[in-house]
């Protein structure tokens, strides 16, 4: 009998393979899974051949494609029109109108549509660079101009009726501001922006700010009072950036008006208000009175306590010796001028112009100035040294008879005040 024939022997089952924990099973069914999906992921994502290329499209149509309609233009803040002086002064502003002056586009001139608004702005400047008996070295507080406008019997309107400044005078403004940490006032503020537009960031800027009202912003400001303002200030300016007629003035007034006129133009000013001790100050109003004020509702020689003979010599001279420019041009030929003997002349200057029609042209206010004073001998006519005298009647000029005998006129509490 064989072994496998042997109901007796032993049958060894061969044990199955331990089957693994639950958690084990998963883990590998998990990462077949993901191992499985990466694979199929990476083969759809691998083209089998590259995509055909595009037709490439015709200039017109990828530029159709491409282009995006235009941004609107971004509105400046300050907007500028290059105007020459009759035109500024033709204009009626319903709001702060921005001028270049087309002569010298240095020039800036703020045309705005009330005194207030002027005042906001410009005041406080005014009151640091001109005003006597105020601080030359800080900028005043909001309260301290009150007061100070106030002691002049003004408001803050007719504090000033327009207004000229150097580029320094204004970047000096902001910096002491800054210093003393004084807080600007909105219009203040606008005005610091728009110097900085100007490009007006240091002392050595050259450039001249000016303002004026618009016509009826108060009684006072007729369309000949606004164009006198305007010419007076813009006389201001040509200062402020010429250099030659800068230069001219300054030797004018120490070389053409002696020590009893210039006295006498010390003393008008001192009791319009401005500060005498600065002798630029004194000299670049000199000229603007004399040579561009001969309007007499503003300015006569009574005013400044001078004989009509003596002014009509003094603006005959200068006349004579300005330097060419728009200024000049702008300036008609005093009586006697083209015979005037011996009178400095700069070289380059044109010869004798022929007379323009005449414009307004502007003062500044004289309310600050006492009745005895402006009426200082001058009731019984004033008389000049008989030196004095003698030179004038030498220069063989006539002198036409003056349109008003009567001082400028004066209000009980408000005159016309430029800058």
């Amino acid at each position: 009998m064989t072994a496998e024939e042997d109901p007796d022997r032993t049958i060894v089952v061969p044990r199955a393979p331990p089957r693994p924990p639950p958690l084990r099973r998963l883990a590998l069914v998990a990462l077949a899974l993901l191992t499985g999906f990466g694979w199929t992921l990476f083969r759809l994502l691998q083209p089998s051949h590259p995509p055909p290329l595009a037709p490439p499209r015709r200039a017109a149509e990828a530029a159709a494609v491409v282009a995006l309609p235009p941004l609107p233009p971004r509105t400046p803040e300050f907007a500028f029109t290059t105007a020459g002086e009759a035109a500024i002064a033709a204009d009626v502003p319903e709001r702060l109108r921005l001028f270049r002056f087309a002569p010298d586009p240095r020039v800036i001139v703020l045309d705005f549509a009330s005194l207030s608004e002027q005042g906001r702005m410009l005041n406080r400047v005014a009151a640091l660079v001109e005003k006597a008996t105020l601080p030359r070295g800080r900028v005043l507080s909001d309260a301290e101009l009150a007061t100070a406008i106030a002691a002049g019997g003004d408001t803050p309107e007719t504090f000033y009726y327009g207004h000229d400044y150097r580029a320094a005078d204004l970047v000096r403004f902001f910096a002491l501001a800054d210093r003393d940490q004084i807080p600007l006032n909105a219009d203040e503020a606008r005005l610091r922006r728009l110097i900085t537009a100007l490009g007006w960031t240091t002392e050595s800027a050259v450039g001249a700010l000016i303002s004026i009202p618009r016509a009826g912003a108060d009684a006072t400001v007729s369309a000949v009072a606004r164009a006198t303002i305007l010419h007076h200030e813009l006389a201001h300016a040509a200062y402020f950036t010429d250099a030659a007629y800068a230069a001219y003035t300054r030797q004018f007034w120490h070389d053409e008006l002696d020590a009893r006129d210039r006295d006498d133009f010390r003393l008008f000013l001192g009791q319009a208000g401005y500060d005498t001790s600065i002798d630029d100050l004194m000299m670049n109003e000199m000229q603007a009175y004399l040579m561009h004020t001969p309007d007499p509702q503003f300015f006569t020689p009574a005013a400044v306590g001078e004989a009509a003979d003596r002014i009509a010599v003094l603006r005959a001279r200068f006349w004579r010796g300005m330097p060419g420019g728009w200024l000049r041009d702008a300036t008609p030929v005093p009586p006697g001028a083209s015979v005037l003997p011996g009178a400095p002349r700069l070289p380059g200057s044109p010869g004798p112009q022929p007379a323009l029609q005449p414009i307004g042209q502007p003062v500044r206010a004289n309310r600050q100035r006492v009745a005895a004073a402006h009426q200082r001998s001058f009731s019984a006519g004033r008389k000049r040294t008989p030196a004095a005298s003698r030179r004038a009647r030498a220069v063989s000029i006539v002198v036409p008879p003056p349109a008003s005998g009567s001082p400028m006129p004066r209000h009980a509490s408000s005159t016309t005040k430029t800058s």
